[in-house]
């Protein structure tokens, strides 16, 4: 989802000078345009005001399901639901937006002509590159991983066959073939005391989560921003979700530095790959995905990045920006980054649609 301020940001190292002919920002830097005032960087300050106003939102609406599943004795089914939707939104919308907010404010911030651009570029700033993952980590930080928010009456009955028929499984790639597998097998083991086991999602399974409550809001609820991961016990491979966003905001800040002296635009394009660098080798040394498919393609856009930005940094210190040959491989980059992009969203629908397909299958074997 952060793929295009990646872009954004490795193209504007490019002709990095912010001039006149730049009012607005291109939609690989923010996608939504809204101009707010008459200042010069009225349509950057907008675009980024409008969007930190929707990340401020979303929480809230996770906040007040959650009250509202701490009040009910057995959980309501709709404050459940409530949370769940906020927290797919926000994981989804902080990896697409905030680092675009985090772009275009820097850039207003720097050329600013009135002092209420500047503050709420600051503001905006602060939100979506210190508020937004903040808030992230602090949700998957290690206390909350046995903390229960949803008192259910069969929690007693239910929890001793829970973790009596769940065990000790380990993290398995989630393909058709293992994924079914595992599935049979846990069905024939657990037919027995599976109307007695509590809703607790898939993620919980996944990540051999272990809990005294089987209803656990927790999992439920915040599986988004870690079910894809190899391992919850490590901070390095559980705030991958952090890791990205953490990047992808750096990337667009630096893109959005746009500084007035195109002697500059060297430097700024050589700290942007730097920062791709460091991505990418956390995603290749860690490999803090669970499936060989978010590994195979992360790690492909994580290598395309690195080279786009080693490109875009010879042009821009080699005074080749006009140089037609450079300019054409940068675009077959950019090409191939967008491309990716929506092969994965094919793939992974036709994955999960594929093993939606075998799971319902094993529980009619099951039933019947």
């Amino acid at each position: 989802m952060s793929q295009t301020s990646r872009i954004g940001g490795a193209l504007n190292t490019i002709d990095c000078v912010l001039t006149e002919d730049d009012p607005q920002p291109s939609y690989f830097e923010h996608p939504i345009r809204v101009s707010i005032g008459d200042g010069n960087m009225r349509y950057f300050v907008g675009s980024s005001l409008v969007t930190t106003i929707v990340f401020l939102l979303l929480p809230a609406l996770g906040v007040l399901g959650l009250k509202s599943m701490a009040r009910a004795s057995t959980g309501s089914s709709t404050a459940r639901g409530v949370l769940k939707i906020a927290s797919a939104a926000y994981s989804a919308f902080t990896l697409y937006f905030a680092p675009s907010v985090s772009g275009s404010s820097v850039t207003a911030l720097g050329h600013a002509s009135t002092t209420l651009e500047g503050i709420i570029s600051v503001v905006c700033l602060l939100v979506s590159g210190i508020g937004v993952p903040g808030a992230v980590v602090f949700f998957l930080r290690r206390g909350h991983f046995s903390a229960n928010c949803i008192t259910s009456s069969s929690s007693s009955s239910s929890s001793s066959s829970s973790s009596d028929s769940s065990g000790n499984s380990s993290s398995e790639d989630d393909d058709p073939s293992s994924t079914a597998k595992s599935d049979e097998s846990s069905s024939q083991q657990n037919s027995s005391s599976s109307s007695s086991k509590g809703s607790i999602s898939m993620a919980g399974e996944r990540l051999n989560f272990r809990n005294k409550n089987a209803n656990s809001c927790f999992v439920e609820t915040f599986a988004p921003f870690f079910d894809g991961t190899t391992d919850t016990e490590r901070y390095a491979t559980r705030l991958y979700f952090v890791e990205d966003l953490v990047s992808a905001n750096i990337i667009a800040a630096i893109g959005g530095t746009r500084p007035s002296s195109a002697a500059q635009c060297g430097s700024v394009a050589s700290a942007l790959l730097v920062v791709s660098v460091a991505h990418a080798v956390y995603i290749l040394r860690i490999r803090p995905y669970r499936t060989k498919l978010d590994t195979i393609f992360v790690s492909l856009f994580a290598v395309n990045q690195v080279i786009l930005a080693a490109v875009c940094t010879y042009t821009t210190t080699s005074d080749k920006a006009s140089d037609e040959s450079l300019l054409r491989i940068i675009g077959y980059l950019v090409l191939i980054q967008l491309a990716t992009f929506f092969i994965e969203t094919i793939v992974q629908c036709y994955w999960a649609f594929t093993l939606s397909q075998k799971r319902q299958a094993l529980a009619g074997a099951v039933d019947s």
